[in-house]
């Protein structure tokens, strides 16, 4: 017996409502997801977090991520605000400075070698001068709590083991900062300080051999010339101040 036309109406009704339900589950799907495309592009080229572009942009980024991962030490706040510096992104570098005195402390000398770093890229050469004065007395100071310390423990390092490169460093800055001055023997004294610390620096060496011919002993500056070729044969910076010194002889 053929069904009735109401039957077959309500059989069709029935079929339309289930696909409308599945195009609708289907509109919803395609919906939430773009919307997720959309957040995330949006949260990855928000202002101030977008890829980087550059090396030095992925080298900045690298180094504030250590920074997070590593928020006590403090060679990873020194080498963050060195690269800020080195990019010029000054008072990026200044406000980066304050939050690690902020957790660090003021007299770490880390912090202020990179204080001084700064007011010398800003142009002040005599706040560098005593900033950095300020980080070589602080780690001086450093050093000699953690050798007390140590000594207390049984244990008796050699001292060059407890801030030895970021002395050697400021000390070279020092003597930068003298020699721009023209005051030799201030930045021999310096170089002087950065050799004990690292003895085997080659450009260490050769400033002060530059120091000493400024001073006109050639002598020593062939001696500091000709101890940098050992330690790195035909550097051509030490080449040239032999021949200098040849010359002032």
């Amino acid at each position: 017996m053929p069904r009735s036309r109401s039957a077959v109406s309500r059989s069709d009704l029935e079929r339309m409502k289930r696909t409308n339900r599945r195009l609708l589950i289907v509109m919803l799907v395609t919906v939430i997801g773009t919307l997720a495309v959309v957040a995330w592009v949006l949260a990855t080229n928000f202002p101030g977090r977008q890829t980087p572009r550059t090396f030095q942009e992925r080298q900045l980024v690298m180094l504030e991520t250590v920074v997070k991962q590593k928020p006590q030490s403090e060679e990873a706040w020194a080498d963050y605000i060195l690269a800020l510096v080195a990019a010029k992104q000054y008072s990026k570098a200044e406000q980066v400075i304050n939050q690690a005195e902020k957790t660090l402390g003021p007299n770490v000398i880390d912090i202020l070698y990179v204080k001084a770093r700064l007011s010398a890229a800003r142009g002040d050469s005599d706040e560098a001068l005593a900033l950095v004065d300020k980080a070589i007395k602080a780690g001086l100071e450093f050093r000699k709590r953690e050798l007390e310390r140590l000594a207390e423990m049984g244990t008796f390092p050699d001292p060059k083991v407890i801030k030895g490169p970021v002395l050697a460093s400021a000390y070279y800055f020092q003597a930068q900062l003298y020699a721009d001055k023209r005051m030799w023997e201030e930045a021999v004294e310096s170089l002087t300080k950065s050799l004990e610390e690292e003895p085997a620096s080659a450009d260490a060496l050769v400033m002060r051999g530059n120091a000493y011919l400024e001073m006109g002993k050639a002598e020593s500056a062939t001696a500091d010339f000709e101890k940098a070729l050992k330690f790195i044969p035909g550097y051509a910076p030490a080449v040239e101040g032999l021949k200098k010194a040849e010359d002032l002889k």
